[in-house]
């Protein structure tokens, strides 16, 4: 079994754990997830949309100001928009999904996340 690793997390073009979640001010966030076999370059991203109760609780908010793509099952709610929260509920995610092996981690991860190559089949990098 080829193993999968969680290459790199981001937000707006931060590392995710160098992000200024403090400044953010907003109930909703996304992060690109890079996700790809063990010890080979190339991944597959990965894009969670996390939001707030609050987010949720606002039927405009909730509704309106998401892409179809991030339907309600897809949304990851997370007490409050800062680092903590949200990699609990990533770790939650990646790490069932990780031990799966690469490629079978792929069709766990688009249950919750969406994936850039959605309607796609999975694509294995060169070597």
């Amino acid at each position: 079994m080829q193993e999968a690793e969680l290459k790199f997390t981001h937000v707006s073009g931060y590392v995710l754990e160098e992000f200024d979640f403090a400044s953010y001010e907003y109930e909703s966030i996304g992060v690109d997830i890079d996700v790809g076999p063990k010890g080979v370059d190339g991944s597959n991203i990965f894009f969670a949309f996390f939001v707030t109760p609050n987010f949720m609780a606002d039927p405009a908010r909730a509704h309106d100001s998401t892409p179809a793509e991030w339907t309600d099952e897809r949304k990851i709610i997370v007490s409050a928009i800062a680092l903590k929260p949200i990699q609990d509920a990533l770790n939650a995610i990646l790490e069932p999904s990780l031990a799966l092996g690469w490629p079978e981690c792929i069709d766990r991860l688009r249950i919750n996340l969406l994936w850039e190559y959605e309607g796609m089949e999975p694509v294995e990098p060169h070597r």
